[in-house]
């Protein structure tokens, strides 16, 4: 047995150096290897060497597989990467629109804010305009009614009243305008006091020194 095998790995050596079948039958012949006993072993040693080139085949292959995998997966990472940046670019740009939009926004609603502060200022100013236009009617009048004599002995408790009227007055249209700009706070702001309507209270606190001052000259 051991001598067949080496003859075996003496045939597989000169298969893979080039010898045809004939000048290997010539070797073993000379080596008093019989013809039927050559052909037999030339044939395992073909069958062992087909199946180790096989093999090799095999091995290339699976190398080149894994090279190509390797390459891919490269290129998949960076494929995935880029796709990444791209997605994170894109966030980003919409965040800055929404952002840049809202802040558009919010700078409409404040000038909006302002100019409905405003309104309610002048016509609480124009209220209390009218309200001092009345009182001084009413002081020219009391002044006439005292100018005609003293039998008028009602004339004190006359302008008590009146000055008293007037106060309440001044108090009724400070309360409302306050209400209705706590109501206008608390409906558009969700009950929050935040920065845009700081115009609001400055403009509320306006107008009750207004009301005061008024109230005093009353």
């Amino acid at each position: 047995m051991t001598s067949d095998n080496n003859i075996i790995d003496i045939i597989r050596k000169m298969i893979k150096s080039g010898y045809t079948q004939e000048q290997i039958e010539q070797n073993l012949s000379e080596l008093g290897v019989t013809a039927e006993k050559a052909q037999r072993l030339i044939m395992i040693s073909q069958s062992d060497v087909q199946d180790a080139i096989q093999t090799e085949i095999n091995q290339i292959v699976h190398d080149q597989m894994e090279k190509e995998r390797q390459r891919l997966l490269v290129e998949l990472k960076e494929e995935i990467s880029r796709q990444e940046t791209e997605a994170e670019n894109r966030l980003e740009q919409k965040m800055r629109q929404e952002q840049a939009e809202y802040a558009k926004n919010q700078e409409t609603k404040m000038a909006n804010d302002e100019i409905q502060l405003s309104q309610g200022v002048n016509k609480a100013l124009e209220i209390s305009q009218l309200a001092r236009e009345k009182a001084i009617l009413q002081e020219q009048r009391i002044n006439a009614i005292q100018a005609q004599g003293p039998r008028y002995s009602d004339v004190p408790r006359e302008h008590h009243r009146g000055t008293r009227v007037l106060q309440i007055l001044f108090f009724l249209a400070g309360v409302g305008v306050a209400a209705f700009t706590l109501y206008y706070i608390f409906a558009n702001q969700d009950a929050t006091f935040t920065g845009d309507n700081v115009y609001i209270v400055v403009g509320m606190a306006i107008f009750a020194v207004v009301i005061m001052y008024l109230s005093t000259l009353a």
